[in-house]
């Protein structure tokens, strides 16, 4: 029972993160700001937590080399897309399209040759491309409609294509030693010193003057990031990569809820259409997984 309530956590943390995120973009918090600070934030978030149980990440040369990898996978990148793309897209229709993680997810582990291909598997997947090109198309044709729509839209698939390329490293490069809560810790210290460095040689200092403009989504971004970063990494370590897939379905029904109550973003008959056909597409996946 706790693992399904942790998976539900897990759902609504990203649902929630991905809200602040179109919350800080549209209160005019620049992306860049949004990623430092974030990540500051979370970095410090971790540091209590190690400072609580004292307790420090393993420094060998196999889990630094893990750390990195999987901050700039798992975080860095797909950190700065989501906080470009999500004000320019509903939260309904972004939180669908990183939805499809789990199918691209298994697309890698066939080509990679870490899982097998067959019947069931190749449903999910397409049904799964059926549900990105209905999107695709209610974005293009749809009363708001335009190529700029389209192209945010189409940018917002390389978020879940990073999330599934990190999902099957740390699914298959785990180092022996550290736990969830080193992990989490160590990608965060990795992703605040990158953000520091950033500014220091690229950053434009006046820009951070931005992030007065809504506090409440930063602080919102740290703490749901956080809690989503700890529950992800303990469940794909015990539980695998499947279980976790589960929370795309609780994302899809938070994300609708968080963008009609706060921005009014539509939810069109194909929106729902296309989350339906993905629901399919992702049951048909866990199925073929869990047999």
């Amino acid at each position: 029972m706790v693992r399904f309530g942790l998976l539900a956590l897990l759902g609504l943390f990203w649902s929630v993160r991905l809200t602040a995120m179109k919350s800080a973009g549209l209160a005019g918090v620049h992306p860049d700001v949004v990623i430092s600070i974030a990540a500051i934030g979370i970095a410090g978030f971790f540091s209590l937590a190690a400072l609580w149980r004292r307790r420090l990440p393993p420094t060998s040369p196999a889990a630094l080399r893990f750390y990195a990898m999987s901050a700039a996978a798992g975080f860095i990148a797909p950190f700065f897309l989501e906080s470009v793309i999500a004000p320019n897209l509903p939260v309904f229709i972004f939180i669908v399209i990183i939805a499809t993680m789990p199918l691209i997810t298994l697309a890698l582990s066939v080509v990679s040759q870490v899982e097998a291909l067959d019947g069931r598997n190749v449903a999910a997947a397409v049904l799964g491309f059926v549900a990105a090109a209905i999107l695709l198309f209610d974005t293009a044709m749809g009363p708001d409609g335009n190529e700029a729509e389209l192209f945010w839209a189409l940018a917002a698939f390389g978020v879940p294509l990073l999330y599934a390329c990190n999902t099957v490293y740390v699914a298959a490069r785990w180092p022996a030693g550290p736990d969830a809560l080193d992990v989490a810790f160590a990608q965060a210290a990795v992703v605040s010193v990158a953000a520091a460095a950033g500014w220091l040689v690229l950053g434009d200092t006046a820009r951070l003057g931005t992030a007065a403009f809504d506090v409440w989504a930063l602080g919102l971004i740290i703490l749901s990031e956080g809690f989503a970063l700890l529950i992800y990494l303990h469940l794909v370590r015990s539980l695998g990569a499947s279980f976790v897939a589960l929370a795309n379905y609780l994302s899809i029904f938070f994300a609708a809820l968080l963008g009609r109550w706060l921005f009014g973003d539509p939810l069109t008959v194909l929106a729902l259409l296309a989350a339906g056909v993905l629901l399919a597409a992702l049951a048909l996946r866990h199925r073929v997984t869990r047999s």
